[in-house]
């Protein structure tokens, strides 16, 4: 049985659409199941990239007990695939991040900012960030955050 040539057509025309339509969307993770993309890439260990800390250590020097500090923290997608930040974890509630949710392409930079609330601390602090990357060196990068709290 033969297709009819019209049938074979439509079909070679679909597919190339889909080729199109795929290779513009920078995305290869975007879903409709309400899957976060994020999710799915540090789960395609085989599509992991790479990731360069600009600067991962931060000194906020001396401050008085009841500032805040605000440290950005940048970084760079070193690799060939989307580098996501899958997860960012301060070591306790003082400190709030605010980091990208959506993919940085290869090449690009992002930011990291975390803010640092003294109120009711003292001494020498010395906080920690832990962030979790689809990135074959290493999944878990640590970023640090430290300085002298004056009491008031």
């Amino acid at each position: 049985m033969r297709f009819p040539v019209n049938i074979l057509l439509n079909t070679i025309l679909l597919q190339a659409l889909f080729i199109i339509y795929s290779s513009c969307n920078n995305n290869p993770y975007e879903n409709k199941l309400g899957i976060k993309p994020s999710v799915i890439a540090q789960i395609d260990t085989a599509n992991y990239t790479s990731i360069e800390w600009i600067d991962s250590v931060k000194n906020f020097e001396t401050i008085n007990s009841g500032d805040t500090v605000l440290v950005k923290y940048r970084f760079r997608n070193t690799g060939k695939k989307p580098l996501f930040l899958t997860e960012v974890q301060p070591s306790c509630g003082c400190t709030v991040i605010e980091y990208p949710k959506d993919l940085i392409l290869p090449g690009n930079e992002g930011l990291l900012i975390a803010r640092f609330d003294s109120k009711n601390k003292s001494g020498y602090i010395h906080k920690t960030i832990l962030v979790i990357t689809n990135t074959s060196n290493r999944t878990n990068h640590q970023l640090v955050l430290y300085g002298q709290v004056n009491k008031k």
